[in-house]
């Protein structure tokens, strides 16, 4: 396969997500490639681990191809992804270059380590900032650790602020043809809704991969 314009051959691979994820469980294919259980109002979580193939030679609206390499493997939000493909019975993904979120370097090494690109920004679950700063030092309930503290007038609404601690941001995207760079510092804490986001556990310690755009707030401290 060869992709042209800014589109970007990926392959799931069964050895990586059973580094991503357990080394155990066999991860059936369509877990790999399918966002099929996604309904409107329910967090986006699911992501899939993927190495790049192949790259096209990008677009006016995205020159620069640069951002991954050919071996690169790199975390994809499945709600992003584009097209599913079997060629020769192998499984493909073809999916827009800026949809991709992160590259991981030294999957499953104790090296390992996870670097936002284009308009992403990772960040770590920073509970006890969260608990401190956005809900007057009490406890937190899980599931707003998780899914945010509820800003509208039902419990049960999508509209949510979680608190996180940044980690990295991408490298931006082109816009109109003008490089547009996430302005989110590593170091400070980020609110936003966590309903665009990928949430995901390493090392004991859960992380969000969410588009710059939908970060709402920063605090320093």
């Amino acid at each position: 396969m060869r992709p042209y314009n800014s589109l970007i051959e990926l392959r799931p691979r069964e050895d990586l997500d059973r580094k991503w994820n357990s080394n155990v469980i066999v991860t059936p294919d369509s877990a790999l490639t399918s966002a099929d259980s996604l309904t409107i109002g329910e967090r986006r979580d699911a992501a899939c681990v993927l190495e790049v193939v192949a790259l096209g030679d990008g677009s006016p609206d995205c020159p620069d191809m640069s951002t991954v390499s050919p071996g690169d493997i790199v975390i994809a939000p499945l709600y992003a992804a584009s097209k599913v493909l079997v060629l020769e019975k192998t499984i493909h993904l073809l999916a827009g270059a800026r949809t991709l979120a992160a590259v991981i370097r030294n999957l499953g090494h104790p090296n390992e380590s996870i670097q936002a690109i284009n308009d992403y920004v990772l960040t770590r679950e920073a509970r006890e900032d969260f608990e401190r700063i956005m809900h007057g030092g009490l406890i937190l309930p899980d599931d707003y650790v998780s899914d945010g503290i509820p800003v509208d007038a039902g419990t049960a609404g999508i509209v949510r602020i979680c608190l996180e601690r940044c980690m990295s941001t991408g490298g931006g995207t082109f816009v109109k043809r003008k490089k547009w760079t996430p302005k989110q510092r590593a170091g400070e804490l980020l609110g936003f809704n966590p309903l665009a986001s990928c949430r995901f556990r390493r090392q004991g310690t859960w992380y969000r991969l969410t588009p710059a755009e939908d970060v709402q707030f920063g605090i320093d401290g």
